[in-house]
């Protein structure tokens, strides 16, 4: 039996499954390989059994920082950020807060 939240980090890699969603940031690939610079994805998706639907995905570039870790750091703090918005919107509805206005 799973015990959520599971977080697994490691160098250039961050995932946060609950029983709903999985969050993740990872090197994507290696964008320009005479540079050697990497592209780090930063993944949303909803878990429906064992199967997950990717419903969201931002790209930081490494060349657009100042190296691959602060090109990571940018990637893990949005990821966060889109998991506190996630969680904000979810507490909304719950309490009524949400309308379609």
């Amino acid at each position: 039996m799973k015990v959520y939240p599971l977080i697994e980090e490691r160098k250039y890699h961050l995932s946060i499954e609950t029983e709903l969603f999985y969050f993740d940031v990872y090197p994507a690939w290696h964008a320009v390989y005479d540079k050697k610079q990497d592209m780090f994805r930063v993944g949303v998706a909803i878990k429906k059994g064992d199967r997950k639907y990717h419903i969201f995905h931002e790209l930081f570039a490494e060349w657009d920082y100042a190296n691959k870790d602060v090109a990571f750091e940018e990637a893990k703090k949005c990821l966060y950020e889109i998991i506190a918005e996630i969680g904000t919107q979810l507490l909304e509805a719950t309490k009524g807060g949400a309308t379609n206005e």
